[in-house]
């Protein structure tokens, strides 16, 4: 699908930061997120 426009909007950075951290936290309350480092989320 790399090929296709579905009109999604550019994230911006740290912006997927953000997305993990709210859908986490709507599934697991107590899920916290911890670091960022080598391109890598630790919760």
């Amino acid at each position: 699908m790399t090929n296709k426009t579905d009109n999604s909007p550019e994230l911006k950075k740290g912006e997927i930061k953000q997305i993990l951290i709210r859908t986490a936290n709507e599934i697991l309350p107590d899920f916290e997120f911890l670091a960022y480092k080598n391109n890598c989320y630790t919760f």
